[in-house]
């Protein structure tokens, strides 16, 4: 028998149900998208009467050896026709797919413990007293009419049919007073909204609050002037693979959110205007800004490491070469970088596309970095040469471990002299832009993830702004 004991186990239970039609699968598709495990108990159940040895010799002993075809797939006709007009049989016959379930259970939970949370999906959790063991319960809720339409148009089945499903059911409104949070899936609010919310919930559980100490590249602001909760997610402008770790599971985040913003709008972008900030001023080419020494190390540099000629970029800024140098060390398993991926996603779901700085804005930012300061962060960059790849790895290892922190101190180190112009006062202005975005729509907004951390961060500027600042768990 089926003993009523609370989960034990260090991740936290949650089940989930509602009656037919109610539209759970497409909830916990939803939960799935947000990383979280999913128990399907009816689809297992099916699976575990022509896989369980135990379970299919109950079977057979009860219901006869023809409860299963020659070829050991289950005969659903016969045992159909045996337990539906039989209310004992259907008793005994849960009796004993019940335990060889819950059995299964226990044995997907270890294998998903690294999860904040698992979720349990069963049509009848409370009829069959399986909610006992879970730490919280979910009911995905719709009108009887409603749900009585999705099922005709799924399965064709007549109305009498659907009728005699339901009334073998638990009424809806016992099980919405047996649960934790309900899930309304009658069209009148987000299914999105809803889940994400009672994500929030679940995963705020299983963390220590420290703060803004949390490990996460999202965040959610609330509060102040805000009518609804907006996102803030830390990136990295890189094509590799690694990075896109969270990819998929902010797409539940973004199609919740009305709009959609960059440091500045990517369709902005514009490479005449980007030319004509990268040149040196004046005619100048890097014979004049370089010592005789200087040019001869980064033409060797360029030649035996990129296999380009210094020609190639004779007229460039220092600081626009340094970029060159640094992408040329990054891995591009990916077609776009991880920014520009978010960005289209968000293009293709209608979001209403936003920067929280202009193109030109960030162009003229390098106009204030001395040239003197551009010469000496090139220099520097070709000097550690092959231990770029080393410093690239280490920041991808900071990113996929959503330390935020490590990432802010490591910009800054690499940003000696220039991190009041190229963090600290951008962060100023992004802040103040996101707040008046997220003030008038619901915003996922998408950043450098060295933004985020430090006394002058974003997350700290809203913090004093008197925003109630959250970490998200994927």
């Amino acid at each position: 028998m089926l003993k009523s004991k609370k989960n034990t186990s260090k991740t936290l239970a949650i089940g989930i149900t509602g009656g037919i039609g109610s539209g759970k699968t497409t909830v916990c598709k939803i939960f799935e998208l947000l990383g979280i495990p999913v128990y399907y108990a009816d689809k297992r159940a099916k699976e575990l009467m022509v896989t369980d040895k135990d379970l299919i010799s109950n079977l057979k002993n009860t219901f006869g050896e023809e409860t299963y075809f020659p070829d050991g797939s289950l005969n659903r006709q016969h045992l159909s026709s045996q337990v539906f007009k039989d209310k004992k049989k259907l008793i005994l016959l849960n009796s004993f797919v019940h335990p060889a379930v819950f059995r299964d259970t226990i044995a997907w939970t270890e294998r998903h413990s690294h999860a904040p949370y698992t979720l349990r999906e069963a049509a009848i959790a409370f009829e069959s007293g399986s909610y006992k063991t879970m730490d919280k319960m979910i009911t995905v809720f719709a009108p009887k009419e409603v749900r009585m339409k999705r099922v005709m148009n799924r399965d064709g089945s007549s109305e009498e049919q659907i009728l005699a499903r339901m009334n073998n059911q638990m009424p809806e409104e016992e099980k919405i007073k047996l649960s934790d949070f309900v899930i309304y899936n009658d069209g009148s609010q987000s299914l999105i909204k809803q889940v994400f919310d009672i994500h929030q919930q679940l995963t705020t559980k299983t963390r220590r609050k420290r703060k803004l100490r949390e490990r996460s590249l999202l965040w959610q602001v609330s509060g102040m002037n805000l009518k609804e909760k907006s996102y803030l997610f830390g990136s990295m402008h890189v094509r590799d693979k690694r990075a896109f770790q969270l990819f998929e599971k902010l797409k539940p985040v973004i199609d919740y959110c009305e709009a959609f913003a960059t440091e500045f709008d990517l369709a902005d972008a514009d490479p005449i205007r980007t030319a004509q900030y990268s040149t040196i001023p004046d005619g100048k080419t890097l014979k004049d800004i370089l010592t005789t020494k200087q040019y001869k190390k980064l033409e060797n540099y360029l030649k035996q490491e990129l296999g380009a000629p210094i020609e190639m970029v004779m007229r460039q800024k220092p600081f626009f070469i340094s970029n060159m140098v640094a992408v040329a060390t990054l891995q591009n398993d990916m077609d776009h970088a991880l920014d520009e991926a978010l960005y289209r996603y968000a293009q293709e779901v209608g979001k209403s596309m936003l920067g929280l700085e202009t193109f030109d804005e960030q162009l003229q930012i390098l106009e204030k970095i001395d040239m003197d300061l551009q010469v000496k962060y090139l220099m520097e960059s070709i000097k550690k040469g092959n231990k770029q790849h080393k410093t690239i790895d280490r920041l991808t290892k900071y990113y996929i471990q959503q330390n935020i922190y490590k990432l802010y101190k490591k910009a800054k180190k690499s940003m000696e002299g220039l991190e009041e112009i190229l963090i600290n006062e951008r962060n100023h202005i992004m802040v103040d832009r996101f707040v008046v975005i997220a003030e008038k729509s619901t915003l996922f907004a998408v950043i450098g993830a060295g933004h985020l951390a430090g006394d002058e961060g974003v997350l700290k500027l809203l913090k004093k702004k008197g925003y109630k600042v959250e970490a998200v768990y994927l």
